[in-house]
């Protein structure tokens, strides 16, 4: 799991990346230009910081660097929740969204609507289990014979 944070200028680098493709560092620099003037050598050395916390990675095509995303989308984002739960919420994803409900980042309903499926799941886990548990013990119990007195 990385341990690196990426910065808000950072993850729209990769959000560039992820949706338009791989880049050169012009092209980043072009797309970016109008919500942050960046020069040539900023958007390289930030280039080289993603790549060197393994979420980018380049190729040479002549003398031009092409960078594409070594990591998904959403594994970024999980790992960066899961950094979150283990920084600030002790590991407990339970403790998180207690957080996000008691902070009105999230309504009950949606609480609901995140635990509800797995909690409805573990609870069909646990019925299956019991079920098999009680089957066996029946297996287990000695039959009434057939043959007697009568």
């Amino acid at each position: 799991m990385h341990s690196y944070f990426v910065t808000p200028l950072q993850a729209a680098i990769l959000e560039l990346i992820w949706s338009q493709g791989p880049s050169t560092a012009d092209a980043v620099r072009e797309a970016l230009h109008p919500a942050h003037p960046l020069k040539d050598s900023s958007v390289r050395t930030l280039l080289r910081r993603l790549e060197a916390h393994g979420y980018l990675h380049h190729r040479v095509v002549g003398k031009t660097f092409i960078y594409d995303a070594r990591l998904s989308r959403h594994r970024v984002a999980a790992t960066a929740v899961r950094q979150v739960i283990d920084r600030f919420c002790s590991g407990s994803v339970e403790q998180l969204l207690a957080c996000l409900a008691a902070e009105g980042t999230l309504s009950a309903a949606e609480v609901e609507r995140v635990t509800g499926p797995a909690e409805t799941e573990s609870r069909q886990q646990l019925s299956k289990k019991e079920e098999k548990r009680r089957k066996r013990e029946k297996r287990k119990q000695p039959k009434p014979s057939s043959s007697g007195p009568f």
